[in-house]
């Protein structure tokens, strides 16, 4: 049986809500009311927390997602496993390493990958210069860092740019950039943090596949893969958690996960002429709805319900749709999606 290589108990991080930082006096002023006018209306101002109880395992050479809206606790979770942030309660081991009692160990253990910050790098050298120098810190040096160098400079699609000063790149240059010093590191966790957010479409499809195909599928290596893009995740993962106020919702598999809301069926219908009263008499249908207009202009609109028996419901929809002047356009029943699940419970 697999071993484990990334393991929460109870983790838990809390941020104090008074040390916002400073913004310039006025601000200050300003946020110092807001936070009265809180303590004032609620009798206290509560810390922030981003990480409450967490209690997860991922196995060695798993590829496992972690899907969650913003502010679930995905990045304090990677920075905790990075050892760049220090739980309250709790613990958290990585390769087998308390990220607390063992640092070092456990830091040598990870790579970390993300898409945004370019803090460390120096922008007055080339781009080669910069990943040089963090190829270093993590004592790859010589022929052996220029290969990995040229190889992750080829696959993020920067050979060209390689040797500019990073004062002169845009900032889609810099964010692939920023992804390429993650990929450099030859470590056996690697935790990439919305590594394809802001990269055009060639280059995050290059990420993803270097990712799952290179490191994941030949050097085995355990990934844990922070997104909002749930195809990416379906995709690319062998299982997915689903966090939420710093919490997991449930994890799985995909076909565990569609599981979850496979008691309800789904039905997808698009209509043209919709309204708003349509709108609403779909909503007494359905137990959940979504809906996406297709065209302003022909108030073309596609419809995802949830329904308890699609065969007693569907008749009920297109009544509906009928009744307030719409046209059915087609009519579709598939299969519960990650997304009906995400949906679901977030």
């Amino acid at each position: 049986m697999s071993r484990t290589m990334i393991e929460t108990v109870g983790l838990t991080k809390k941020f104090p809500a008074d040390r916002m930082g400073s913004y310039g006096a006025s601000w200050d002023i300003y946020l110092d009311g807001i936070k009265n006018l809180i303590k004032d209306a609620v009798g206290k101002y509560d810390d922030i927390i981003a990480l409450d109880g967490l209690n997860l395992e991922i196995k060695d050479g798993e590829f496992f997602g972690l899907l969650g809206p913003n502010g679930a606790g995905k990045s304090t979770l990677v920075k905790v496993l990075a050892t760049l942030l220090i739980p309250d309660a709790g613990y958290a081991t990585v390769n087998g390493f308390n990220v607390t009692a063992e640092r070092d160990k456990a830091k040598a253990s990870v790579s970390v990958v993300v898409s945004q910050g370019m803090r460390g790098f120096d922008q007055t050298l080339s781009a080669r210069h910069n990943l040089e120098f963090f190829a270093s810190l993590y004592n790859i040096r010589g022929l052996d860092a220029k290969a990995q160098i040229e190889r992750t400079l080829k696959i993020m699609d920067i050979l060209d740019v390689a040797d500019r000063r990073l004062m002169t790149l845009s900032s889609g240059q810099k964010q692939r950039i920023a992804v390429a010093r993650g990929l450099i590191v030859d470590a056996p966790v690697f935790l990439l943090d919305e590594p394809t957010i802001k990269l055009d479409p060639r280059c995050a499809a290059d990420t993803r596949s270097f990712v799952k195909e290179i490191l994941n599928k030949d050097q085995e290596k355990t990934i844990l893969w922070c997104t909002h893009m749930l195809s990416e995740a379906e995709s690319l993962c062998d299982r997915i958690a689903i966090m939420s106020n710093g919490k997991e919702v449930t994890c799985g598999s995909i076909r565990e996960l569609t599981r979850l809301v496979c008691d309800q069926d789904v039905i997808e219908i698009e209509v043209s002429r919709a309204t708003n009263r349509m709108s609403e008499r779909l909503d007494r249908v359905a137990t959940r709805k979504r809906q996406t207009i297709l065209s302003q202009e022909l108030k073309r609109v596609l419809f995802r319900l949830h329904v308890e028996d699609s065969g007693d419901a569907l008749p009920q929809v297109i009544h509906a749709v009928e009744k307030e002047g719409g046209r059915v356009m087609s009519v579709e029943q598939p299969k519960p999606s990650l997304e009906d699940v995400y949906l679901a419970l977030t």
